[in-house]
């Protein structure tokens, strides 16, 4: 904290947490969080929404999130949305932390960073590109389903090893084919062209799932563990959700036997995908 401003003489900043002047001689301080707590950094996404980065200690290691503007300067809706991730307040002083945090940031506009947000991956409304929460861009995604998918994209290994993995699959129609649709999804907003869809149909234990993964491995981790393909068992909205995570890049949705109903294929096969 030692580049910030302390937001006001009747505030103070320790190790132990921050205090506020109670103005009384038998007990002049009372603590209203219980480590070390401050605005590190604020954002703003496409739509002109605004938010901050909160940051404090937990166990000796730094703890940083982000939130929504409206919900940091609502001290016990704070409480519920970080209470779980360690946010060191109680309800009981969620009033005079929120005061806090907006004098906080007050006092401090030049050494608070501030930078653009990310709400998907893909192409953003400036035109710049974000391929994965490691670009550059902070990402901070609309739904929760959304978090962990998006942190299977990103580079890893090198671009000479996998194309040497790849080299392999050229006696292979089907998945040369879907990689290729997965390189060429960025260029449909360039281009002017529609989305569209990929369908691999065949048998089972005929290697489609694993032609699903070639063509994720382009942009994302294809392991099973990493999240990045998904499949059609759930709602349609989940699956909204997922295509809205992305804005030129591929989704992947493996398995149309899981679906529960079979309106939901057609509904995501003709309908979302038209723009």
């Amino acid at each position: 904290l030692g580049r910030f401003c302390i937001a006001r003489r009747s505030i103070r900043i320790t190790a132990r947490g921050v205090d506020a002047s109670t103005g009384r001689d038998d007990n002049p301080w009372a603590r209203i969080a219980y480590a070390p707590l401050a605005v590190t950094a604020a954002y703003e996404d496409p739509d002109g929404e605004q938010s901050v980065q909160l940051s404090w200690t937990d166990r000796g290691k730094t703890v940083s999130k982000v939130v929504a503007r409206d919900v940091a300067k609502r001290g016990r809706e704070l409480v519920k949305v970080l209470g779980s991730a360690g946010l060191p307040v109680i309800d009981g002083d969620a009033r005079a932390v929120e005061r806090y945090l907006a004098e906080f940031e007050a006092a401090n506009p030049k050494a608070i960073p501030h930078e653009k947000l990310a709400r998907n991956l893909g192409w953003q409304p400036d035109s710049t590109f974000v391929t994965s929460p490691d670009s550059g861009i902070k990402l901070e995604v609309r739904y929760d389903e959304q978090r962990v998918p998006s942190q299977a994209f990103g580079a890893a290994g090198t671009f000479e090893d996998w194309r040497m993995a790849v080299a392999l699959l050229e006696p292979y129609t089907v998945p040369r084919i879907v990689i290729a649709a997965s390189l060429a999804a960025p260029l449909l907003r360039p281009l002017g062209i529609q989305s569209f869809t990929v369908d691999v149909s065949s048998r089972s234990t005929k290697g489609k799932t694993t032609a699903l993964q070639c063509g994720c491995s382009v942009w994302a981790n294809p392991s099973e563990n990493a999240a990045a393909i998904s499949n059609w068992r759930g709602t349609a909205f989940a699956i909204e959700k997922r295509l809205n995570m992305v804005r030129g890049l591929p989704t992947f949705l493996d398995e149309t036997m899981a679906v529960s109903d079979e309106g939901i294929i057609d509904y995501v096969l003709y309908q979302l995908p038209m723009n």
